[in-house]
């Protein structure tokens, strides 16, 4: 007997035949084998199959799994198949493009699959505290604050906002949000969209005016004796700088005169409270009180 196929070599063996029609007698035949071959398109962290293939090879008709692991920002889209052929062709069964994860059955040919995703859009609010914030139109109804949507890892360059008596120091990220806000020194203050919305919060620096304090009271005509003071600033105890008579501190917006700093960015202050007829002095004189706000002039 002789076989012949193009998978196969040529067989050559030689039985006996029983004339009585007893004789029976087995052929084998070689299972085919292909190759699955799986590849990572955007959005996709890994690709596996189970289980694996033998000497990089499965049987025809053999189940295997094939699995997708999508990346964070990304949304589970297709297997494409390389080259137009699909896992389809005659006697094969199981496959769906749509289907991240499943089960197919090895048919007749070598198939290339790739993992497709799609890029997630996500929203950044803008949260101006307080402040104005120009250059976007839309608002979420829900919390009433002004946003912009963009693709998973897009930036955008946050504008400066504004606000009456007060200076911009940046922006901070709200507790949960997914993205990530930094200062770069080239552009300013740049959002970068995580896997999932966001929002920034603006952080406000109260503006400091100078604050003229006349301890002398020549308003009242009471004499021109120059006073003196050994009040201290807190917390450190440092003397205060006294000319003529005067004293220039700094009020912040907002707040009452009872603090008052001794520059527009230090921590140093004079409390007002502090100005006793112990700390003042003036020859001839003692200090009462401050009986009138236009003893002091901004």
């Amino acid at each position: 007997m002789k076989f012949n196929s193009e998978k196969s070599t040529v067989i050559t063996t030689e039985i006996y035949i029983s004339g009585n029609g007893d004789t029976e007698f087995d052929v084998y035949f070689d299972r085919m084998q292909f190759t699955l071959t799986l590849n990572k398109g955007t959005g996709i962290g890994s690709v596996s199959m189970t289980p694996d293939p033998v000497e990089g090879k499965y049987y025809y008709g053999q189940e295997v799994t094939i699995n997708a692991v999508v990346s964070g920002g990304y949304t589970w889209s297709t297997w494409n198949v390389a080259d137009g052929i699909a896992p389809t062709t005659k006697d094969q069964t199981g496959f769906v493009g749509k289907t991240q994860n499943q089960t197919i059955i090895i048919g007749l040919g070598d198939v290339t699959l790739q993992a497709e995703a799609t890029i997630n859009s996500y929203k950044l609010f803008i949260d101006p505290n307080g402040g104005n914030y120009a250059g976007i139109d839309d608002v979420d109804e829900t919390s009433g604050l002004q946003y912009v949507e963009m693709p998973y890892m897009s930036t955008y360059t946050l504008n400066t906002p504004s606000k009456d008596g007060f200076d911009f120091a940046g922006w901070a990220l709200k507790e949960g949000s997914k993205g990530n806000v930094q200062y770069v020194a080239e552009t300013g203050w740049v959002y970068t969209f995580g896997a999932g919305d966001g929002t920034v919060i603006a952080q406000w620096s109260a503006n400091r005016y100078e604050v003229v304090i006349n301890l002398n009271d020549f308003y009242n005509d009471n004499g021109t004796t120059t006073a003196e003071t050994t009040l201290t600033t807190l917390p450190s105890g440092t003397e205060l700088s006294i000319v003529d008579g005067k004293i220039t501190l700094y009020a912040t917006y907002g707040q009452k005169y009872d603090k008052l700093y001794v520059s527009t960015s230090s921590d140093e202050y004079v409390s007002i409270a502090g100005f006793t007829a112990d700390t003042l002095t003036r020859d001839g004189y003692t200090f009462v009180n401050f009986t009138d706000l236009s003893l002091i002039h901004i």
